[in-house]
């Protein structure tokens, strides 16, 4: 390699991010410069451009992840494929599965958690560019059994499908922009600056990519934490790995990080001070101690509810003692999902506004898990080996007709007799005669309660009669009309059988949810189950969240659809 690609170690907040930001700014004075930033995240890109304005900003600058060079690499060499999103691969992986002739992996073919697996396996395969041929040669080699023969033969299958089609998953696209690399080799030699800073690790395809950028652009820099002769190699090493891969790949010997004008001398903030002492000391030798200064406070808690109160009390007082924005503080953990409800929760208590920067899984927002709950209402669910959960629970069935989020006032009103619909009270004799008839789910025994509360005549006669009913348990008339409404509930969340499973139920779906006009706002109709009208009449600051998250499930609703009707499949929805 040239002299124009450099490898720079520095410890962790020793600038390294800021001396790629200052270097780019010097090469942006010259305004045909093209400049790319390569990082890890979107969370980054947002926090690169956030400092990229702080200076004032720049022109000809591009903070992308590697996804996003990729693709410009293959725009640039006249590459077009369709990228695979997740619906669309899961659905074609589920329609190889169900095709392929298994054995060994037969009983699980019809198991969700074996295609994410599978989903995975490829994923590795391809970021390490082993091709299916490969794959099956080194399995040949070995003697593998037909364990590792079936998945060889489905990552073929796959494989095959995905160029047939002129499609790629992301790795795929990452393989492909190398191999335009590698055909043409003056493609990006316009390019004068690419910058890959923020990563700890990186796979055989990013190195292989990079090694083609290298000597082909004006300056390739990469930044990595650690020191030319590390003293903790335990604690960094993953950092040595990837440092010994890009030294290899490229050709080059890191060196390092350059000081940039200003930086001389010790850092002037304590608790900066404080913090990298603990991290170059941490997993080290004893050293001296040195005064913490506040600047670090080692808390024992319980259980995490407890770590979670603790810490955003900690939060809180800063916000309201030290005057600071909540922008300015953040809660951090190696893996967030455990925390997550107990965040929520502290965080509402604490009227601490919080914004998860990896976002919310689809059931956490309240309205989808409303609507996820009433579409399982009919289904029959396994729950062991040769049990089912019968259809229409009593429990999720009173709580859908409770729930906040649909109107069904409105949404049967036309449908039925009765102009009301079905209303609160509703929900609450249903209850009752659910408790007394101690239904556990399935319309045979709703039917059969409802049968014989019908047949106990008028509450006045059950009074004065040797009946046992509760007050509030509707009979006779009450009874017929209650049993009215359940029916029609029950029919209105049937779905259509049309010639097109997939797009049929999808449309079904959205209609039960109902469609925003062009103002964000709900439409009056009828025909839906009124779920944004109802979050529309909610709490505004709760209306932005609950109809984004409708519009993320559309989303994917309706990227099963594509992925139906683009891998050809007619299976129903799972």
């Amino acid at each position: 390699m040239t002299g124009n690609t450099h490898l720079f170690l520095g410890p962790a907040a020793s600038g390294k991010t800021h001396y790629l930001l200052k270097h780019a700014l010097e090469l942006a004075g010259d305004l045909k410069a093209h400049l790319h930033i390569v990082v890890s995240s979107h969370v980054q890109v947002r926090a690169w451009k956030r400092r990229l304005a702080e200076t004032g900003g720049a022109l000809g600058v591009h903070v992308q992840t590697f996804g996003q060079l990729q693709s410009e690499i293959l725009n640039a060499a006249g590459v077009y494929t369709v990228a695979l999103s997740d619906p669309v691969q899961y659905r074609l992986l589920r329609t190889l599965v169900d095709a392929a002739p298994l054995n060994y992996y037969a009983r699980l073919r019809g198991k969700p958690g074996f295609i994410a697996v599978l989903r995975d396996l490829i994923r590795e395969l391809k970021v390490a560019r082993i091709s299916p041929p490969a794959f099956s040669q080194a399995l040949d080699q070995l003697g593998a059994g037909p364990r590792l023969a079936e998945l060889a033969d489905l990552y073929r299958r796959y494989q095959e499908r995905l160029q047939d089609e002129s499609w790629a998953d992301w790795a795929g696209q990452a393989w492909l922009a190398v191999e335009a690399l590698e055909r043409a080799p003056n493609l990006c030699s316009e390019w004068d600056f690419v910058a890959v800073d923020g990563f700890d690790d990186l796979t055989t395809l990013q190195v292989d990519l990079l090694r083609q950028l290298a000597g082909r652009v004006g300056e390739l820099v990469i930044t990595l934490t650690g020191a030319a002769e590390s003293a903790r190699p335990l604690v960094h090493r993953r950092f040595l790995r990837t440092q010994a891969r890009l030294e290899t790949a490229l050709g080059i010997k890191a060196e390092p990080l350059p000081r940039s004008r200003g930086s001389d001398g010790p850092l002037q903030a304590t608790r900066e001070q404080v913090l990298i002492h603990l991290e170059r000391t941490l997993f080290g030798p004893a050293t001296p101690a040195i005064p913490s200064n506040d600047a670090v406070a080692l808390i024992a808690a319980p259980d995490r509810e407890g770590e979670v109160r603790v810490a955003l009390r900690w939060l809180k007082a800063r916000l309201v003692h030290d005057g600071m924005a909540p922008s300015d503080v953040a809660l951090l953990a190696r893996n967030l999902e455990p925390y997550r409800a107990f965040i929520h929760q502290t965080a509402a208590e604490f009227a601490l506004p919080i914004h998860s920067l990896d976002g919310l899984p689809l059931r956490a927002n309240p309205a989808v898990d409303a609507l996820l709950t009433l579409l399982r209402l009919p289904l029959e669910t396994p729950v062991g080996e040769n049990t089912v959960a019968p259809a229409f629970p009593w429990r999720p069935t009173v709580e859908t007709w409770r729930s906040p989020y649909f109107d069904w006032r409105a949404s049967l009103a036309l449908e039925m007799e009765d102009p009301a619909g079905i209303t609160p009270e509703n929900a609450e004799a249903l209850d009752r005669a659910a408790r007394w008839g101690s239904v556990i789910g399935g319309l045979e025994q709703w039917r059969e309660i409802f049968n014989a509360l019908a047949a106990a005549g008028p509450q006045e006669d059950v009074d004065s009669g040797d009946v046992n009913l509760p007050a509030g348990v509707p009979t006779g008339d009450a009874a017929r009309a209650l049993q009215a409404k359940f029916e029609r509930f029950v029919q209105r969340l049937t779905p259509p059988q049309g010639a097109h499973p997939c797009r049929d139920f999808v449309a079904w779906i959205e209609g039960l949810v109902g469609n925003p006009d062009a103002t964000g706002k709900a439409t009056p109709l009828n025909a839906d189950l009124g779920v944004l009208r109802c979050i529309e009449a909610g709490p505004a600051a709760l209306f932005e969240r609950d109809l984004a998250a409708l519009n993320a499930l559309k989303d994917v609703l309706r990227g099963l659809v594509w992925a139906e009707e683009a891998v050809h499949g007619n299976a129903a929805v799972h």
